[in-house]
């Protein structure tokens, strides 16, 4: 499934997706493009369709809708590699 296709980026964003972190500016925004950026109890985030308040990190909009009545979430792990040291502050 795309779930971006080519768009002018918003003055106030670098890349193809708008990415925003104020709900009430989400709000107006088609809520099947929006996707929110959801941090979790085990320190993975999750981006997650639709618009949600609890543990969101930010909001990203695409050009394309989800279908509707449908949820679609991508786990993103946040694991450290043991292989690589870490690096010093």
């Amino acid at each position: 499934m795309t779930l971006s296709e080519p768009m002018t980026a918003p003055k106030h964003s670098p890349g193809p997706w708008s990415y925003e972190y104020n709900p009430y500016t989400v709000r107006r925004e088609d809520p099947r493009k929006v996707w929110t950026l959801v941090d979790s109890d085990g320190g993975d985030i999750y981006l997650v369709s639709g618009l949600h308040f609890v543990n969101r990190i930010g909001y990203l909009l695409s050009t394309i809708p989800v279908p509707a009545h449908s949820t679609i979430q991508v786990h993103l792990p946040m694991t450290i590699d043991d292989d690589e040291p870490e690096e010093a502050s």
